[in-house]
């Protein structure tokens, strides 16, 4: 869970947390792409381990910049035609 100070801080500015999502998918994409190429192309097992490391890093660190997108999304304003939400 993000705490509340950095969460709001995000909400405020809007272009820091473009800034920071986006530095954070392009590292996890380079991260797990690179990872899974080098984890297919190495044959000594302490090597497949180490990139295996690294690509599930990309993973983690996608889903970790995932959950913070969610977490501070702006709240969504109700659809003022539409009187039962």
């Amino acid at each position: 869970m993000l705490p509340t100070t950095i969460a709001t801080a995000l909400r405020r500015h809007p272009a820091a947390r473009l800034a920071i999502l986006a530095v954070g998918y392009l590292v996890a994409a380079i991260l797990a792409i690179g990872g899974g190429i080098a984890f297919s192309t190495t044959g000594d097992m302490d090597a497949i381990m180490s990139r295996g490391a690294v690509m599930v890093a990309g993973i983690i660190l996608g889903v970790g910049t995932d959950e913070l997108r969610r977490a501070t999304r702006p709240p969504s304003k109700p659809d003022p035609s539409n009187p039962t939400a």
